[in-house]
This record gives C-alpha cells, structure tokens and sequence, in this order.
C-alpha cells in the first residue's frame, strides 16, 4: 500500500504544481533573410534587370540588378505608355505594422522628355497623354497615389513624398499585403523633318534611376512592435482564456484524493500494533 500512496502523492503535485512555458514576448533568435525587413532596415528599394523585369525588396543590394541602375523606355515618335510595377520579390515573409501617423517617405529620381501634356497646343499630345503618377499599394489596397503635372522635361528630377498612415492601414499582413510601387505616365515623341529635312526630332523618353546608388527608395514606418514573436505568432491573436479558479479547484481535488489514498486501512493499523 506504500505504493499506492506514493502515486497519489505524485499525482497530486503533477496537478497543483504549474507547467511553466516559455515566454512568447522573446523573439526567438532567427537569422533574418536580407531582402526582408527587420529592426536595422525598413527601407523598400527598387530594382530591374534593364529590361522588362522590375521588383523591390528590403535587401541593400540585388545579383540580378542592371549594372547602369536605370530603366529606361524610349520612343521616337507615337505614344508611349509607361506601366511598372516594383512588386516586392521574395514576397513579404513578415506580418508589419506600421506606426498610426508615422510617415511614409520616399524619393523616386526619373528623367522625362517628349510631350505628356494635353491642351497646351505645344506638343503632339491630343487628349491621349497622362501625368506621372506613384501608387504605393500593400497588396491590393492603395495607401498612397499622386499624380505630377510639373515635371520637367530633359533634366534629371527628384520626386519626394510622403504620407501619415492611416488608422484603417497600420497592419500589413504578410499573406494579403506584399507591398509595390506603380508608376506610370503616358508621353509622346515627335519627329519633325521640317524644311529640307532639317527639323529637330523630340524623341518620347521615360528613364528612372533606382536602388543600387540609393536615388529612389521608400523608408516605411514599421513599428517596433512588428519584431515581437507575440506579433508574429498567428496564435497570439486568439490567446486560451484560462477559467478563473481552476487551478484551486484542480488542487482541492487533487488533496482529497491523496488524503483518500494515504489514510491507512485498518489491516496495517493492525499490523502496526
């Protein structure tokens, strides 16, 4: 019967005594991908293979990135459309949340020249041209667009813009929010033979600088939140709610049944007289 009464005692500790877990507010140690953001770098940079691949990610490099950092269309004459997507390749691996009011900063570095201005009778534009516009979207949800009827032609032109987050596009979940940039404009060249073949031709082009030497990018205001594994863990959202009590009722139980097990049968209170 000592047995017996060792095993109940055990049973009872296992239930009153409490299993200790780890701490799911540590962010376990993980070496982080390059091309993902982190708490050293929340800044999305754009890149291309010259042609017609264009993407963006966190990493402050690219093997696949254009040697001379532009992409660049030209058109002689006729209307060009101009549609790019910097879709961010690897896809985000990270849920984010952004900083209510934190400012979105950015600074894209083009080169135009043609004609992309309509009515103004100087140019061969007829109604069909559009003004540069910048879309940054997560996802399929627009957080920012602006459209810039001011650029000037046949110089280099840094665009800066920002933007406060909003209360409705704070998080960003990895699964439906993998950040781009569009950028698009429609422009037309011209060619001008004039008298004797002596006019000027005003070719249409559209160039933009990128990531390799820092002269577009966008800085995002991640909250530091975003790096914490309780954030991260999809379990968190929806944490056990524990039945107050519980614990003490479990014990009580767990007492009784010992004081049960341990009370000594009246066989060995004979043998121990």
């Amino acid at each position: 019967m000592r047995t017996g009464h060792f095993v109940a005692i055990m049973l009872a500790l296992m239930i009153v005594v409490p299993v200790q877990g780890g701490d799911v507010r540590t962010m376990q140690a993980t070496q982080d991908d390059g091309e993902q953001p982190d708490a050293n770098n929340t800044t999305l940079r754009l890149w291309s293979d010259g042609s017609s691949n264009e993407w963006s990610h966190f990493g402050t490099s690219d093997d696949m990135h254009t040697e001379d950092n532009i992409l660049e269309e030209e058109r002689a004459s006729g209307l060009m459309t101009i549609d790019l997507k910097f879709t961010m390749k690897p896809a985000l691996t990270k849920k984010l949340n952004m900083t209510l009011d934190g400012e979105i900063r950015g600074q894209i570095e083009i080169y135009i020249d043609g004609d992309y201005k309509n009515g103004d009778n100087e140019g061969p534009c007829n109604n069909d041209c559009e003004n540069l516009t910048l879309t940054l979207k997560a996802g399929a949800t627009e957080i920012w667009s602006k459209e810039y009827g001011d650029i000037p032609l046949d110089e280099d032109h840094q665009v800066l813009f920002s933007h406060r987050i909003e209360e409705d596009q704070t998080l960003w979940d990895k699964s439906t929010a993998n950040p781009s940039l569009h950028v698009s404009m429609k422009l037309k060249g011209e060619t001008n033979n004039g008298l004797f073949g002596l006019g000027e031709d005003s070719p249409a082009i559209f160039r933009i600088y990128l990531s390799g030497d820092n002269s577009s990018k966008i800085e995002l205001p991640i909250d530091p939140t975003s790096w914490d594994a309780a954030f991260q863990s999809d379990e968190m959202l929806n944490p056990p709610v524990e039945t107050p009590g519980f614990t003490l009722v479990a014990g009580t139980v767990a007492m009784a049944m010992a004081a049960v097990w341990f009370r000594p049968s009246k066989i060995e209170q004979e043998d121990s007289e």
